[in-house]
């Protein structure tokens, strides 16, 4: 898992500012993940030197998650619990669009959400990993930075992309 090399080998020791955010792997691993390194850290922290916090707590500090693909749990409000472990904050929409079974933003979560993990899912959070942790006053003017810094030669422009992140908000 490429969560548990970047943490087992010091690299979030040595670039404490680094932020990589986990895409097209789920994030349903995350919260087993965090809890099984803080137990063999705990036991074996001799082994791992360079890691001078739990795993976990470098988790909650330099990475982020994307959605896709969603997990789709027999009971949605399991899969609530799962965004509560990791952190609202940490986790970032990823539709996976245009592939033909990209994660719709309306139908992809089967739970009930409030307006602002809404926000933080949908926006925020991607302001918040691309250009620090400012406030969004000017979520417009941010927003085509964070557009033209993640999409750059992409096929789809800024006024359909607009037009879909209104749609999503």
């Amino acid at each position: 898992n490429q969560a548990a090399s970047l943490i087992l080998e010091g690299v979030f020791e040595a670039f404490p500012n680094l932020k990589v955010c986990m895409i097209e792997g789920g994030f349903a691993w995350v919260p087993s993940l965090g809890w099984r390194l803080d137990a063999h850290w705990a036991k074996m922290r001799d082994e791992v030197p360079q890691v001078k916090r739990p795993p976990s707590e470098y988790m909650r500090t330099n990475l982020w998650y994307a959605t896709q693909p969603v997990e789709e749990p027999e009971n949605p409000d399991d899969l609530r619990q799962v965004f509560e472990w990791i952190g609202w904050d940490r986790m970032v929409y990823s539709s996976d669009y245009p592939h033909w079974d990209f994660d719709d933003p309306h139908l992809a979560f089967r739970f009930q959400m409030t307006e602002q993990e809404k926000r933080m899912l949908f926006r925020d959070n991607a302001l918040t990993y691309h250009l620090g942790d400012h406030e969004h006053d000017n979520g417009q003017y941010n927003l085509m930075r964070v557009v033209d810094y993640v999409l750059g030669a992409a096929f789809m422009t800024r006024g359909e992309l607009a037009k879909q992140l209104d749609y999503l908000t």
